[in-house]
């Protein structure tokens, strides 16, 4: 549950009903996908030289508790760009991660 935990927190600090969600999430795909499926991602090569061909302002938003490799990604990129900034949300705790979903969504996606 590498995606709940990270150097700020712990799992057991993340919300049970989060982490149920995530693993029911990773199973199914893991379930759905076998290795003889055909690849269909397409890499983009050269995407940082590619990133200084953007000519407008660009915000990169992202959370203060976030990876610190998202972190520098963000401000590697609005670095490069006119303009470019980057802001984090404040970091704020709380015992509840998730919303509850109307119930015509579709297997509780978001």
């Amino acid at each position: 549950m590498r995606l709940t935990s990270d150097p700020h927190r712990t799992l057991d600090e993340v919300d049970p009903e989060a982490v149920r969600r995530l693993r029911e999430v990773i199973f199914g795909t893991l379930a759905k996908h076998t290795s003889d499926e055909p690849d269909l991602r397409r890499p983009v090569a050269d995407t940082w030289r590619r990133a200084v061909g953007i000519a407008v302002p660009a915000l990169a938003v992202n959370g203060a508790l976030d990876a610190a490799d998202h972190l520098e990604m963000a401000a590697r990129l609005t670095r490069r760009l006119p303009g470019g900034r980057t802001v984090s949300a404040p970091a704020r705790r709380t015992t509840r991660t998730w919303t509850t979903r109307p119930a015509s969504t579709p297997n509780g996606a978001c």
